[in-house]
C-alpha cells in the first residue's frame, strides 16, 4: 500500500470510528423512528451520493459478482439493519454511555476473530493494542447503567458492529485489489 493510500486509510478508519461513536448518544434520540423505512432512505441517499461522486470524479466502482452476494446480504442484515436496530432498542434499556463502552468491544472481537476465520491464531500484540483500545473506550464513555435486555441488546449491538466488518473483508479483499474509487 502506497503512503497516500495508507493514509487516507487511516483517515478513513478514524473518521468511522468518530461517526460511529458519535451516534451512539444520538441514535437514543430515536427510540420512535421507524426503522426500516428511515434505514432505506439513509442508505438510499448515500447510494446516490455515492453514484455522483463516483460520476463526478470519473471513478472506477467495480461490481460486486454472484458469489459476492451472501455476503452483501450478511453486511446488510448484521451491519446496516441489525445494527442500528439493536443500538436504538438498547437505549430503551440503558444509558447511552453503557452501549457506547460495550460497542467499543468490537475491536477486541475483530483482533480475535478475523485472523481465525483466515486459519491463523490472533496476534498477542494486536489482542494486547485492541483490550487498550477498548479501555480507552469504556474510560472515555464512561459506562452507565441499564435495566431488563439493556446489556444484551448492547452486546449485540457490538456483534453486529464486528459482523459487518467480518462479513466484508471477502468482499471489499477483492474490490481493493483492482483499486476502487481512483485511490
Amino acid at each position: 500500500m502506497t503512503g497516500r493510500r495508507q493514509r487516507m486509510a487511516v483517515a478513513g478508519g478514524l473518521l468511522t470510528s468518530a461517526m460511529i461513536g458519535g451516534s451512539v448518544p444520538v441514535s437514543g434520540l430515536l427510540v420512535d423512528y421507524p426503522l426500516l423505512t428511515g434505514q432505506s432512505a439513509r442508505y438510499g441517499l448515500g447510494a446516490v451520493l455515492l453514484a455522483l461522486w463516483a460520476l463526478t470524479t470519473k471513478a472506477k466502482i467495480v461490481r460486486p459478482k454472484a458469489q459476492d452476494l451472501p455476503a452483501l446480504v450478511a453486511i446488510v442484515a448484521v451491519g446496516m439493519l441489525g445494527f442500528n436496530a439493536f443500538m436504538i432498542a438498547a437505549q430503551r434499556f440503558a444509558e447511552p454511555g453503557l452501549v457506547a463502552a460495550v460497542l467499543g468491544g468490537s475491536p477486541l472481537v475483530l483482533a480475535a476473530a478475523a485472523p481465525l476465520m483466515a486459519g491463523r491464531r490472533p496476534s498477542a500484540r494486536t489482542l494486547l493494542g485492541a483490550a487498550i483500545v477498548v479501555a480507552g473506550v469504556v474510560i472515555l464513555s464512561g459506562g452507565g447503567t441499564w435495566v431488563g435486555p439493556g446489556l444484551l441488546l448492547a452486546v449485540l449491538t457490538m456483534l453486529c458492529e464486528a459482523g459487518f466488518t467480518l462479513f466484508a473483508v471477502r468482499v471489499v479483499g477483492r474490490l481493493v485489489r483492482q483499486p476502487p474509487f481512483g485511490l
